[in-house]
């Protein structure tokens, strides 16, 4: 990965002077992303700093996609972005609320259903931790009370 396009990029999307234009970066910076700052060398602990900078950075971008998505009423993309977003940072619970409700809105609880179960194994078998009383909430007013 190219990290200095890469922080070029992020840096051009903070400064455009509208949302298309930021767009256009946004998906530059997205698409030079290629994982996380030398994965492979997961115990160099000299460049945790960056591979965590870079990873957030990488995050921000997604969320900025989503958002501009989101105000489009894009949903299908909104979608594909949270299942990026999703991709590298497993545990967003955020994310799975969002996919939960776009699901529902296009009437497809099946897919709300495959998402709550897909978060509920990421937390609870592989975190060990219950899911939050936010998630249940929306999950139940999503499925269970329609």
């Amino acid at each position: 990965m190219d990290l200095e396009e890469f922080d070029k990029e992020c840096r051009l999307a903070r400064e455009a002077s509208d949302a298309d234009e930021a767009f256009i970066h946004l998906l530059r910076a997205e698409s030079l992303y290629q994982g996380d700052f030398l994965e492979e060398d997961v115990f160099e602990f000299w460049c945790a700093e960056d591979r965590a900078r870079i990873k957030a950075l990488y995050l921000s971008v997604l969320a900025s996609i989503i958002e501009y998505h989101e105000c489009r009423k894009d949903y299908s993309r909104v979608i594909e972005s949270c299942n990026r977003y999703l991709q590298a940072d497993p545990y967003a619970e955020d994310m799975y609320q969002r996919l939960m409700r776009y699901y529902a809105g296009q009437g497809n609880n099946a897919m709300v259903k495959k998402i709550y179960e897909r978060y509920s194994e990421a937390i609870c078998r592989e975190l060990k931790c219950p899911l939050s009383k936010e998630t249940e909430l929306i999950y139940r007013e999503l499925v269970l009370e329609r």
